[in-house]
């Protein structure tokens, strides 16, 4: 009976694949069905052989393939399968089933790569567009993003997306299987964190938005332990700060700061071009926040000096209807920080000053309000 036949053709297959010397480990899942072995390596292909009924000493030769990754061809072009064909009968007869896998292998790498290159095209004309620049080199693919970013040409930021060999640099362990791998250098410099890459269902978006994520909360994290521990937020009435950057979207990430009152500048970083946004909008200044060669150090400068033009800009509004004016200091720098740094100020932080007079005081008299990140104060000043 043909059931029994073909019972028996799988018995003496397997038999024969568990004797088999070279069988790669790779190599370790498979099936045998109507002839024929079918090999898995999962996330990679499937590759089926067929098993002669004759002779089972003889070479196995190679009938389909399928790649066990998504997204991927469903299935061969006639091209490709009859190249395929003649090229993977060679690599059996004369490396057996262990040339067969390094073959296979190395071209579902190719292939991943590929995938992932066109991933990366079609990201720059959608959700991601004109913030990416995708290279292309053999089997690796450079992906810099916030491309367009306005200090980007000093600080750039890109993945590298390509495959290892597997062999170790110093030459102290075995070699391992070729694999893909995935490096990131923030402004620069490799960051040597793990990251997420899934071997069977490939999604570059996935890979930048791991990245991105990390980077946005990086800036204002950066630029909120500039602030923080200052006196301004420990000591006495403590102004607001606050750092989100816990939830899951990067694009909820946020840094809040007190500027006056019940009204607070908050921070944030578009994901996908890399800006900053703050809220109120500030106008020109978003435009030399994004321009500053690193934010991340010299941002909180920017911020302090907003924060100021926004006061003195309230004392303006404000103040006039009620009879006070913002003037220009009558003394000199040098006398306003012996103000300033007198005895009574407990710190030498940098400081800025707006000084206002009232419509009824005499020339001699002003209020003086210093601003810094020691605190803010109001000084009553005879000159």
């Amino acid at each position: 009976m043909r059931w029994i036949n073909d019972m028996n053709l799988a018995l003496h297959a397997r038999l024969q694949l568990e004797e088999h010397d070279k069988l790669p480990p790779p190599f370790k899942n498979y099936t045998i069905d109507s002839g024929r072995v079918t090999f898995r390596v999962r996330g990679e292909f499937e590759v089926d052989l067929s098993i002669s009924e004759e002779d089972f000493s003889e070479q196995f030769w190679f009938i389909n393939f399928r790649f066990d990754f998504s997204p991927a061809p469903a299935e061969l072009t006639p091209a490709v399968r009859y190249w395929m064909t003649e090229k993977v009968n060679n690599i059996l007869k004369t490396e057996g089933l262990g040339g067969c896998y390094k073959y296979l292998h190395e071209f579902t790498l190719t292939q991943k790569i590929a995938e992932l290159h066109r991933q990366a095209i079609a990201l720059n004309k959608g959700r991601w567009a004109n913030s990416l620049r995708v290279e292309k080199l053999n089997r690796n693919l450079g992906i810099h993003y916030w491309a367009n970013r306005l200090h980007s040409q000093n600080l750039k930021s890109w993945i590298i997306i390509g495959v290892h060999s597997g062999e170790d640099p110093q030459g102290l362990e075995e070699p391992k299987p070729s694999y893909l791998m995935v490096q990131w250098f923030r402004e620069g410099v490799e960051q040597f964190i793990d990251i997420p890459f899934s071997q069977e269902k490939l999604s570059v978006e996935e890979i930048l938005e791991f990245v991105t994520a990390k980077h946005v909360g990086y800036l204002l994290f950066s630029l909120f332990r500039k602030f923080d521990g200052k006196p301004r937020f420990t000591q006495g009435k403590k102004a607001r700060l606050e750092l989100n950057v816990w939830t899951q979207k990067p694009e909820d990430y946020y840094l809040s700061m007190q500027l006056l009152d019940d009204e607070d500048l908050k921070i944030q970083v578009n994901p996908w071009m890399g800006d900053f946004i703050t809220t109120p909008s500030t106008g020109p200044w978003n435009r030399t926040l994004n321009s500053l060669g690193n934010p991340a150090e010299e941002g909180s400068k920017e911020l302090e000096n907003f924060r100021y033009i926004y006061i003195i800009s309230v004392l303006k509004a404000q103040g006039k209807s009620h009879g006070w004016s913002v003037v220009r200091s009558p003394i000199s720098q040098d006398e306003l920080r012996s103000i300033v740094h007198s005895e009574s100020a407990s710190s030498r932080e940098t400081f800025q000053a707006a000084w206002t007079r009232f419509v009824d005081w005499d020339p001699q008299w002003y209020a003086m309000r210093s601003m810094s990140l020691a605190g803010d104060q109001w000084w009553l000043v005879e000159v």
